[in-house]
């Protein structure tokens, strides 16, 4: 369950920051400094808040411009926060393992596809839980005892049209060049027999374009967002909720939603949809 206290100490924190930002005009310096929070998420216990903040090179000081980094920081009460990760690491989808043990998140190694990193909440180097060959990790969940966990990923890549872009055919084709993401189970590196990266993760057949999944809180039953293709149209048209059996992968229900959704998610105790 979720400390009130240290919610509501963080939100009077952030408050006071912005009393005093307002304090005198901002100068161009001041956006030099700007930060802006990426992801957060509760620890199981609700002792902690993880979260990412976003930014641009601070110029001002002599760092040499580029683009927005950002960071992982950890909340343990009211303005006391600690940086986990190096300066060299660009963290996003921060979460927390289900025995809240370690902060997860995804990111790209140097030139690595995105994968499911983790690092101990009390302290140890990161480790990559997670990954899949050749597509990049978009969103994940793990399963409620953290045995597996689910990855949403971007399709690979066509070698064929990566040989005619490299010889320079940089067309697209309207409406026939259409990658569908996919979805896969593996077992985090920590549930493997050796330790090491699961090299076989069962994939779960897909219901059309998914942008979207979330997972049961039993973990039984996985929600995905789905059109008929990823045009904008469509995701506004005609998305459509699927339920789908962790274990087998088969559709158990459509919810046949008429006109525009927005983001569908289990309640609590899993017995309704919002």
């Amino acid at each position: 369950m979720i400390r009130p206290t240290l919610v509501s100490a963080a939100l009077l924190a952030s408050v006071s920051i912005a009393a005093t930002a307002q304090a005198r005009p901002m100068t161009p310096e001041d956006v030099a400094k700007l930060e802006s929070l990426g992801t957060m998420a509760f620890s199981p216990d609700g002792s902690r808040i993880a979260f990412t903040t976003s930014s641009l090179p601070d110029v001002t000081e002599g760092e040499k411009n580029g683009s927005s980094k950002s960071q992982l920081k950890i909340a343990t009460a009211p303005n006391v926060t600690r940086e986990y990760l190096p300066k060299d690491i660009s963290p996003g989808d921060v979460d927390f393992t289900p025995d809240g043990r370690m902060i997860t998140f995804t990111w790209s190694k140097d030139d690595e596809k995105t994968a499911v990193w983790g690092v101990p909440v009390d302290g140890g180097s990161y480790m990559k839980l997670a990954a899949l060959e050749d597509m990049n990790v978009l969103d994940y969940r793990f399963s409620p005892d953290g045995s597996s966990v689910i990855m949403l990923a971007r399709a690979t890549e066509d070698e064929q049209r990566e040989k005619q872009s490299d010889a320079g055919f940089n067309s697209r084709v309207y409406e026939e060049e259409f990658k569908p993401n996919r979805l896969f189970v593996a077992a985090p590196a920590s549930y493997t027999m050796d330790g090491t990266i699961d090299t076989t993760p069962r994939e779960i057949e897909l219901p059309g374009f998914v942008s979207a999944f979330d997972l049961s809180p039993d973990g039984s039953t996985i929600l995905v967002e789905s059109a008929p293709t990823p045009l904008v149209d469509d995701s506004y048209t005609s998305k459509r909720v699927n339920l789908i059996d962790a274990a087998t992968g088969a559709v158990k229900t459509v919810v046949e939603t008429p006109g525009k959704i927005g983001d569908a998610e289990f309640s609590p105790d899993g017995s309704q949809l919002y």
